[in-house]
């Protein structure tokens, strides 16, 4: 169960963080009733209904934000539905970095050996020139190209 506790309105002290937690838009029981009429959990015994995950993730989110922390902690699964959809987009998620790390290290293993001396030319003759490439690797082979071009071109030029 939570710890928190009742606090007369009238009688009592209330200082400026205790006043801010139970603000309207912020703290308050409004917000933390809507979320037992969503989970379907209004109606249990008091020590059910603030023992619930709902009641817990709840309390969390509102310490953290008391504390001026950042609260990233989705709120609980309700169904077996919601849990299916939440697995399958973080699967989802997961694969495509996944994809994109494997193909990122594809054209690094196919740049090394593109640019090596010892498997460079067999490995243009396999996978054909990177005329479309824009990586540094391929920029910097381009270059040394087009610069041997122009020397070659510079020596015809010369009687």
């Amino acid at each position: 169960m939570l710890h928190s506790y009742p606090k007369a309105i009238v009688g009592e002290h209330w200082d400026d963080f205790q006043l801010f937690s139970v603000a309207e838009g912020f703290g308050g029981n409004k917000p933390l009733y809507q979320l037992f009429k969503e989970y379907e959990v209004e109606n249990f015994e008091l020590s059910k209904k603030y023992s619930h995950k709902i009641a817990v993730w709840y309390h969390k989110r509102h310490q953290s934000l008391m504390n001026g922390k950042k609260f990233g902690e989705s709120k609980p699964i309700k169904t077996w539905k919601e849990a299916l959809t939440r697995t399958k987009t973080a699967a989802l998620g997961a694969a495509y970095k996944v994809e994109k790390k494997a193909l990122a290290t594809t054209e690094e293993v196919d740049h090394s050996l593109f640019k090596s001396s010892r498997f460079g030319n067999f490995w243009k003759k396999i996978t054909g020139p990177k005329e479309n490439c824009d990586c540094e690797n391929c920029r910097d082979r381009k270059k040394t190209q087009d610069l041997a071009m122009r020397e070659k071109e510079q020596e015809e030029e010369e009687p």
